[in-house]
């Protein structure tokens, strides 16, 4: 765990599961506030301080212009060379004799570090529980983890720990919290920024789409695959299978029956944009590439702490 006080980056699942699995990843994140029309290049400023960007172009009359004015951009994602503590979503796990433990809420006891603190489980990555010794394991393999529940014959008062009753709870019904409410404590990872730039979201290359965490597989074209089906290329962004192909219509189901269509020809896209376009569209609106905004693109590897 990351103890140093360190600045800190929220990332999504599909982000983290990047880190888990090749060790860095593309961040790309919404600019805001957008800058105006005119403004052809984000870049920055040679003679500033460092981190500190602002808008090129030139208006209607063809005279240069900066924006924004006097004053500077500065980049969320950090600076090429800054290490950060990586803030994610996460489940709190109950821990509580009460019969409403579903009702039961960690959150603040989150400050109380390591040592007291009940235990989180990281939704990037959940993990299902051995069963403690003796015990059958659960049916279904699914994230969650081992509740020691009182026997039939309790009286409510004495402690019944090695005679109760062990029940197994799925981390679903547990509390889950935003990555902004990760504890310093809590971080897995630290990362370094590698490079940064701002760009519109329309000039994304495919490299750049395929580094941001998506997982790009391609189907045997007769609709079977491990766990879910789908035609063609697809990609899968943590929660759903997403069907790709130029030329034609496929239709993919996600493990969770959720259903989506494209056309890779009709958007003019080659595989992880048009991938990438239709998860920042389900991300930030139906039309949201369309409006083509500008980004921030940080590149970040894990290192070391």
């Amino acid at each position: 765990m990351t103890t140093a006080k360190l600045k800190s980056l929220c990332l999504q699942q599909h982000e983290v599961r990047a880190l888990l699995k090749d060790g860095r990843v593309t961040v790309v994140r919404a600019m805001k506030p957008q800058p105006p029309a005119w403004v052809e290049k984000i870049v920055i400023e040679a003679d500033a301080p460092s981190g500190r960007w602002s808008g090129q172009g030139r208006n209607v009359y063809g005279r240069e212009m900066h924006w924004p004015g006097e004053t500077y951009l500065r980049c969320p994602l950090g600076e090429v060379g800054d290490k950060l503590a990586v803030k994610e979503s996460f489940w709190v796990k109950h821990d509580t004799d009460s019969d409403d433990y579903r009702e039961w809420d960690c959150g603040p006891c989150l400050d109380v570090g390591p040592e007291f603190h009940p235990g989180i489980q990281y939704r990037a990555s959940p993990e299902a529980r051995n069963p403690p010794e003796g015990v059958a394991p659960h049916p279904v393999d699914e994230p969650g983890d081992w509740w020691e529940g009182p026997p039939d014959d309790w009286d409510g008062e004495s402690d019944y720990h090695g005679k109760g009753q062990w029940e197994f709870l799925p981390w679903g019904l547990y509390s889950k919290f935003s990555p902004v409410l990760l504890p310093a404590w809590a971080s897995r990872f630290t990362v370094e920024v590698e490079a940064v730039r701002g760009k519109q979201v329309q000039s994304i290359t495919e490299d750049e789409a395929k580094a941001s965490g998506l997982e790009i597989q391609i189907g045997d074209g007769t609709g079977n695959g491990p766990g879910y089906k789908w035609d063609g290329p697809a990609y899968w962004d943590g929660h759903s299978m997403h069907s790709i192909h130029g030329g034609k219509t496929y239709h993919a189901t996600s493990p969770r029956g959720t259903c989506y269509c494209h056309n890779g020809e009709r958007d003019g896209l080659t595989a992880a944009r048009c991938a990438f376009k239709h998860r920042w569209g389900k991300a930030n609106g139906p039309d949201a590439w369309d409006r083509n905004p500008w980004v921030w693109l940080g590149e970040i590897r894990r290192v070391e702490t």
